[in-house]
């Protein structure tokens, strides 16, 4: 009895060591994949250190069995670095163990910090914010570059606010004379200019391609390039017109309902006769369908009309 107990304590270790592995090799695999190396940093332009730094402390707390002490840490940090990024640090490093004689991380940052960094950074930086301007390029670029900046300075919401504003282009600072937000925090302000930037570019997109602008069809319409079979009365009006069909309503009525639907296809950029994309009313193939029918008819009508039926009985010869 002894010996079947001993035996079925040591499968349960067993179990617990290889649900143990696995959990290990699956932690692993996970971050392996999910961060990926930092990139190699050489000295050539100095404003991509602190980008650097970031991307390097992500990836040394991403896999902390990988770079369990200093050393470790250390020694990726080197070989991240090539050029004139690694001439500061070289002498640090013993060529016989490759052992890198500094006390931590920081200690090797601090030095690439004085070879590569600005070492008048807030003066710097107040003149670049001061310059920038988001001229014809997107509020998004433009608000990007703003918070870059905005790092190395301590200036409080209201002077940010007030700065953001004055390098919007002026498509945007008009169209904030009549929806300027009524809260004054910097958060609503950027909200408002990244609404108003798209619908500025929307409408300039519509203006430089007139008529280009395909919209889906509205449920029973027909797209441009298959044309339907053109109804007896396209409109649903007597007179072929666009409009509503003649129910129990008045002349009025009817006036200001063909007036709402003349609206209302001229903003959706349709046709005005036919209601559909693709062409205008004087390129309308149905309309000048539709007048060569009125004109036959019309024709057929003053034929009917001039001529005299033979099967007709004449009075005269009657008489």
């Amino acid at each position: 009895m002894d010996t079947e107990a001993t035996v079925d304590e040591r499968f349960t270790q067993l179990q617990a060591q290889i649900v143990a592995v696995a959990t290990a090799r699956g932690h692993s695999n996970a971050e392996e994949k999910g961060f990926p190396d930092a990139p190699v940093f050489d000295g050539g332009k100095p404003d991509e250190l602190r980008t650097w730094i970031i991307q390097l402390r992500n990836k040394l707390s991403a896999q902390p069995h990988h770079y369990p002490d200093d050393q470790a840490c250390l020694r990726y940090a080197v070989n991240r670095l090539s050029r004139a990024a690694l001439n500061p640090i070289r002498s640090y490093v013993s060529e016989n163990t490759g052992r890198i004689r500094l006390e931590s991380l920081n200690a090797l940052l601090e030095l690439l910090r004085q070879a590569f960094d600005d070492p008048d950074r807030t003066r710097t930086a107040n003149r670049e914010i001061r310059k920038l301007r988001q001229k014809n390029g997107t509020f998004a670029a433009y608000l990007a570059e703003f918070g870059r900046i905005m790092e190395d300075l301590s200036w409080n919401e209201e002077a940010q606010r007030e700065q953001l504003y004055e390098g919007l282009s002026d498509e945007i600072k008009d169209a904030l004379v009549t929806s300027r937000p009524r809260s004054d925090s910097l958060g609503h302000l950027i909200l408002i200019c990244w609404e108003l930037d798209n619908r500025i570019r929307t409408r300039a997109a519509e203006r430089a391609h007139p008529g280009h602008t395909q919209r889906l069809p509205r449920s029973g319409a027909t797209s441009a390039s298959t044309p339907a079979p053109a109804p007896a009365n396209p409109t649903g009006t007597n007179s072929g017109h666009y409009g509503a069909a003649p129910m129990d309503l008045s002349a009025t009525q009817r006036t200001a309902e063909k007036k709402r639907i003349r609206q209302e296809r001229m903003v959706q950029g349709e046709c005005l006769y036919w209601g559909t994309v693709g062409h205008f009313l004087r390129e309308c193939p149905e309309r000048a369908a539709s007048r060569n029918r009125q004109s036959l008819a019309m024709a057929a009508t003053v034929n009917a009309t001039a001529e005299p039926d033979a099967g007709a009985p004449n009075e005269q010869s009657e008489n």
